[in-house]
């Protein structure tokens, strides 16, 4: 089954909120992704992409953004670059109102060495890119995979985790409770249809 075949079978659709967790790293992009099907209760999860997945408005179209320049900006008013702390209110010269949103920042480099010209912001014209559907199943298949059945320990042995971990234990836990609500929204079959799918 292809993941377009198991869409369509089950009416799958998600949608993704910016939602940025204080335990992320700079270097991550927090969402609250729900997916939903008809007369299901919703499954809502926490999810994160690492910055590197951006966005540039070209036209009226949002394509990948492939140059080098874009430093993801992440609710803090510092950022770190070339080994040096700066203040990007005072190199923007302007305020953002809500820095706990994500956003794109477009800098020229020779303004961040000299701070020649200051520093030239569209964040207008990029975004970081919201996680698929696709994306997200794919992680959830790995996450509640039927290694789970097994306990414990063999899901550790599997997953690469030290079975003395409490941190370890905490994660398989978290992943049974992801299957819990899965199988509420899917059902055995949708489950096993999951997990059949050629990511």
């Amino acid at each position: 089954m292809t993941i377009q075949e198991f869409l369509a079978k089950y009416s799958l659709t998600m949608t993704a909120t910016p939602k940025q967790d204080e335990a992320l790293s700079e270097s991550m992009v927090g969402y609250s992704v729900t997916i939903t099907a008809p007369g299901k209760k919703p499954f809502t999860m926490g999810f994160s992409m690492g910055v590197g997945h951006i966005e540039e408005k070209v036209g009226e179209t949002w394509q990948p953004y492939r140059g080098q320049d874009v430093i993801v900006y992440i609710g803090q008013k510092k950022a770190t670059y070339g080994g040096r702390l700066y203040d990007l209110e005072y190199l923007m010269g302007q305020q953002i109102s809500d820095w706990r949103i994500p956003c794109c920042i477009h800098l020229n480099q020779k303004n961040w060495r000299d701070f020649q010209g200051g520093v030239d912001i569209i964040a207008r014209n990029f975004r970081p890119a919201a996680p698929t559907i696709d994306t997200v199943l794919e992680c959830l298949a790995s996450d509640v995979s039927e290694s789970l059945d097994y306990g414990f320990e063999a899901w550790a042995d599997e997953s690469g985790y030290d079975t003395d971990s409490r941190k370890a234990e905490k994660i398989y836990k978290a992943c049974l409770d992801m299957r819990a609500s899965l199988l509420v929204l899917l059902g055995r079959e949708g489950l096993a249809d999951l997990f059949d799918i050629g990511f």
